[in-house]
């Protein structure tokens, strides 16, 4: 997923410049980016949260339908 290791650059490219020459305000709000961004990132829609595994069940159920619409079709 793109958008996961984008986070991860995020992450090391604001530790690789020079903010600890700013003023403190600004490192705390820094290090507060920082701590956010190493979290790991949950995709959700509609209280389902979307991995692999739900991906996975969404296309089993999607052939399933289509088998039993097919075969109906063709009896």
């Amino acid at each position: 997923f793109k958008f996961l290791s984008q986070n991860d650059d995020l992450c090391f490219a604001i530790y690789s410049s020079n903010w600890y020459d700013y003023p403190l305000i600004v490192q705390k709000s820094i290090r507060l980016i920082m701590m956010d961004s190493m979290k790991p990132l949950i995709m959700k829609a509609i209280l389902v949260e979307l991995n692999l595994k739900t991906f996975i069940d969404v296309v089993r159920g999607a052939y399933s339908y289509f088998s039993i619409l097919r075969n109906a079709n063709l009896d």
